[in-house]
């Protein structure tokens, strides 16, 4: 996916509920590339260089959920709940795209979020 078309992905992705998403990101694993953005009204959590450090850490979840693709089938979609944020981690061939939200949200927000963002993500792959 281009660039350009992954930073409008991530607009798009924002736009899904701007009060409950505070952050979306896309690392290319074949380019080893970190696209990212901030909600405009949120406080990042960790620095540029920690964001950095993480999308590594996601490129090493997504090798250990890689090595049981054979016997379970492959991993699309993590949802990893934080004292401070939800993240939710999407899995597409080289592309992890990953989003923050805010941790005060129920179980409905959170599977309508996970689902909009789901489709959202879709529709961009369908229009590449």
């Amino acid at each position: 996916m281009a660039e350009l078309a992954q930073k409008n992905v991530l607009d798009e992705i924002l736009s899904v509920d701007d009060e409950i998403i505070r952050f979306a990101g896309i690392v290319d694993t074949n380019e080893n590339t970190l696209i990212s953005r901030l909600q405009r009204n949120k406080q990042s959590h960790v620095t540029e260089k920690e964001e950095e450090e993480f999308a590594l850490d996601l490129k090493n979840i997504k090798k250990i959920q890689d090595r049981f693709n054979h016997q379970l089938g492959e991993t699309v979609f993590l949802h990893v709940i934080r004292k401070r944020i939800h993240q939710f981690i999407y899995f597409l061939d080289n592309l992890i795209i990953y989003v923050t939200c805010e941790p005060m949200i129920d179980q409905r927000q959170i599977n309508k979020i996970a689902s909009d963002i789901e489709l959202t993500i879709k529709y961009a792959l369908s229009r590449k």
